[in-house]
């Protein structure tokens, strides 16, 4: 994850503790001051909002950012819930996700629930765990019983604290220092590339479990790569040119390239071009509309002003529908023949 993106999630995560205690949110003005786009972080919160406005008849004592507590052996997991309440015989959980829906997070969710639960005296009889994701539009939830948190916490004792000096390579690696030069994350990384090598010709029928599993495992080898580069990169730009074989190094090369600056061209494409040729040339990005008319919006108006400029383009028919499409694993209902 990038700084970026780890920061959007930080301060939308804010956000919504906040709309969810029932304080008001200026969402502009956060953006602003932490450095953030509104079009970026906007669409999250309000989604956030919206899935609160469906949720919030669950809870009766919202808590927010609760601290818990899970003991596992003579260990001790500790976590943050971004949303908690104590029903008696049920407990609820909210987790927001700012990330994409890609990542299996039964056990992060499994983890939550056995804070939850041991941190309340393990009288309630079920768990509820509720997952809403920010990016995707959608949540989901998932339920624990007693007996499933014990299980899991025998499992997490076995798998994990019985096997203390085994690497276990998984999502949380992006987090690690290591992350780089970790063998137990290089061989997991062999192996998916070895897999992927000999999966792709042999491919024959649809295998849904194995596609999903092969997606998985090229998401991580992309991280990998991703962060590699940025790793190779940063070393160069700290310490200069590192000698690779004799007459090379690996080096920061800088090209450059023309740039049309649209102030200083627009009284040339004015005179040359045609209005029908001026928007093939042109291209107006939304999100940097958006950010020069919160710019010049007073105080507490940004989010009117952009609204209302962009209800004025969709009344003028200046808006057009985008299909973008992803690869992602979601929840699906077989229709019934």
């Amino acid at each position: 994850m990038s700084s970026d993106a780890a920061r959007l999630g930080t301060v939308v995560h804010a956000a919504l503790a906040e709309d969810v205690l029932g304080q008001d949110v200026d969402i502009d003005a956060m953006a602003e001051e932490e450095g953030l786009k509104s079009a970026e972080l906007g669409p999250l919160f309000f989604y956030g909002r919206r899935a609160w406005d469906d949720l919030k008849v669950s809870f009766a004592r919202p808590e927010v950012e609760k601290e818990v507590l899970a003991k596992v052996g003579a260990y001790e997991i500790t976590g943050h819930l971004d949303v908690f309440d104590n029903l008696g015989s049920m407990l609820l959980v909210l987790d927001w996700k700012s990330g994409s829906v890609h990542r299996d997070h039964s056990k992060q969710l499994a983890t939550y629930a056995l804070g939850a639960y041991q941190s309340s005296g393990q009288k309630a009889d079920t768990v509820t765990c509720l997952t809403v994701w920010l990016q995707d539009g959608y949540y989901e939830s998932k339920t624990f019983s007693a007996s499933d948190l014990t299980a899991f916490a025998n499992q997490i004792a076995s798998e994990v604290f019985g096997r203390i000096d085994t690497y276990a390579p998984g999502d949380h690696c992006g987090y690690c220092p290591r992350f780089i030069g970790c063998p137990g994350r290089g061989a997991v990384v062999s192996s998916a590339v070895a897999e992927l090598s000999d999966m792709l010709p042999a491919t024959g029928g649809v295998n849904g479990v194995a596609m999903a599993a092969a997606l998985n495992k090229v998401r991580m080898v992309e991280g990998v790569c991703r962060k590699a580069r940025e790793f190779i990169k940063q070393q160069v730009v700290m310490g200069g040119p590192i000698p690779t074989k004799p007459g090379f190094a690996l080096q920061i090369r800088t090209d450059t390239q023309e740039k049309i600056m649209p102030l200083q061209a627009w009284p040339i494409l004015l005179r040359e071009l045609t209005e029908e040729e001026m928007a093939q040339v042109l291209k107006v990005g939304k999100t940097a509309l958006m950010d020069v008319v919160s710019a010049k919006a007073g105080k507490g108006q940004k989010g009117k002003s952009k609204v209302a400029v962009m209800d004025a383009l969709r009344q003028q028919g200046a808006l057009k529908d985008k299909v973008v499409e992803s690869l992602r694993e979601l929840p699906y209902q077989e229709k019934e023949q």
